[in-house]
């Protein structure tokens, strides 16, 4: 490539790379060129400028690999996945050895949740000699998405093996301890991922989750001593979340929200919220049509309501029973009916439903049969009548807690992935909040059945709440299943320090007496 245009990509200076390559074309017609101008488009998000380019070049070139590849990224980048996974892999029929052309189609396997399939071909270039470190993370990833921890565990530390400087990987190991209940084993990691990059604050963020700093503390000093200007948006975000804790644990509360507010307006600065129209899917919800659905042999239980709500804790005591398998969050029915509702706003088609099914069925194939399954999404509660439509046996679980609570709990709470994007601030929290309770209302009415388990009473009286939701479901109770501590099944969630102790009254202040600084949230 030659080295001005390297240098326009690098610097992600994507008009004067084109601008650079339009005076070449014009001088001489390059194959070569023309591929870096669908590069770029690609780097820069212009999908389909990108597929305007390949389709001339593919109805010339057919079986060219790369032309191939950069078509299924160009569908990949727009969400089509099914198109993306065709193009990729015939790609690789064409060029097998090719590397990038077989972890991107790894990657988007994972993206469609198809973790079996990424898994038998990351282990295909593994068997080839290829000790990847980018192979051994995705096998993490894959494998610890189906709950297979051990495994996960195990291909973090080969991924270090391969690469020991890269912090991510200690990162990402920290957690995979704290699954463990190695503790200690988890401070090192954390402590291990701050030395390889001390401009990952992240890494103090979970140290101090696990160790509680005080304002003597080494680590805290480090942190206030750190200059803004010295870290990007992202990681000060961590900085001020991890000292506002620190108040928050001295009751000093001023301060606490001080930095909390400081927090969230840098972590939610560019963050794309999603807007969900409770008239919307209620109106959808009336035009699915009625359509005979083939019975399963388990029973599908959903644990759903707010986030922060309680669901984890829930979760780890109901897999206790026989027969009960906690899948953890499964995100397909949540990213699979949304779109739905908005394309088909006039029709809700039953072969669209029906593909939903078929496509979480095929998730659940990975997991352990079992005769019950717990999904804990807490965003399922937009789509309880749309779950019943295609799974007709299915429980669904509401959990229940007091509204400052929980909107206090999403205001301190960094979510990976950036899942909750509204959760940064505190207006969206409130809306969002309407919309779960507009939404709740809507479900009751209907009709449905739906098992209130309120996280609060939970608390004041743990085994009186547990025996009767128990009885509900025809579940037989042990009093040992209260013993969170005993409980070996890890959380992936942000509650995973939260469900390690066992049942506690939550040490919260009175949000009341802060109304001047979330005066949003006791709107109605």
């Amino acid at each position: 490539m030659n080295e001005k245009l390297q240098k326009y990509i690098e610097n992600k200076k994507y008009d004067l790379a084109l601008q650079f390559i339009h005076k070449i074309q014009k001088k001489e017609y390059s194959l070569e060129y023309h591929n870096y101008k669908i590069v770029i488009y690609l780097l820069s998000q212009k999908f389909d400028a990108a597929q305007a380019e390949l389709t001339v070049l593919l109805s010339k070139f057919p079986n060219d690999p790369t032309l191939l590849c950069n078509m299924g990224l160009a569908y990949k980048g727009k969400k089509n996945f099914d198109h993306a996974i065709h193009y990729l892999s015939k790609s690789l029929q064409i060029d097998p050895e090719n590397l990038n052309t077989a972890l991107n189609l790894i990657e988007t396997h994972i993206e469609v949740l198809n973790f079996t399939k990424a898994i038998e071909l990351l282990n295909k270039i593994i068997q080839r000699n290829l000790r990847m470190e980018r192979c051994y993370q995705l096998l993490a990833y894959c494998y610890r998405e189906i709950n297979l921890f051990e495994e996960s565990h195990k291909n973090l530390e080969l991924a270090i093996e391969n690469n020991p400087y890269n912090y991510e990987n200690f990162y990402h190991l920290g957690f995979s301890f704290i699954w463990k209940k190695n503790y200690q084993e988890a401070m090192e990691c954390f402590k291990k991922c701050y030395e390889l990059n001390n401009k990952y604050l992240p890494a103090l963020y979970q140290l101090n989750n696990l160790l509680k700093f005080d304002s003597d503390s080494p680590y805290y000093n480090i942190l206030v001593n750190i200059n803004d200007r010295d870290c990007d948006q992202y990681n000060c975000a961590y900085k001020y979340l991890t000292i506002s804790e620190v108040h928050y644990r001295k009751n000093d509360y001023n301060n606490f929200f001080k930095y909390l507010h400081q927090a969230n307006n840098l972590r939610g600065l560019h963050s794309k919220k999603k807007k969900y129209d409770p008239h919307v899917i209620q109106a959808s919800y009336s035009k699915i049509p009625d359509f005979i659905i083939d019975d399963i042999k388990f029973t599908p239980i959903f644990i759903l309501g707010m986030p922060r709500s309680g669901s984890s804790v829930l979760e780890q005591i109901i897999s206790q029973a026989d027969d009960v398998y906690a899948a953890g969050e499964i995100p397909l029915l949540h990213e699979q009916f949304d779109p739905l509702i908005h394309l088909n706003q006039n029709k809700i088609d039953q072969l669209s439903l029906i593909k939903i099914r078929e496509n979480y069925l095929s998730y659940l194939s990975m997991l352990p049969n079992t005769k019950f399954i717990i999904d804990k999404l807490p965003l399922n509660f937009l789509w309880i009548g749309f779950i019943k439509s295609i799974f007709p046996n299915a429980i669904f679980i509401h959990t229940i807690r007091n509204k400052l609570d929980i909107c206090m709990s999403l205001y301190r709470t960094f979510f990976a992935d950036n899942v909750l994007e509204f959760s940064y601030n505190l207006k969206d929290i409130n809306n969002f909040y309407t919309i779960y309770k507009s939404m709740m209302d809507f479900w009751y009415s209907s009709g449905l059945k739906i098992l209130d388990f309120n996280y609060d009473d939970f608390i004041s009286n743990p085994q009186e709440q547990i025996q009767s939701l128990f009885r509900k479901l025809n579940f037989e109770y042990n009093e040992s299943f209260l013993d969170l501590h005993n409980i070996n099944r890890p959380v992936k969630t942000a509650s995973f320090l939260q469900v390690k102790d066992n049942i506690k009254k939550s040490s919260n202040p009175n949000w009341h007496d802060f109304q001047h600084e979330i005066a949003i949230l006791f709107e109605s």
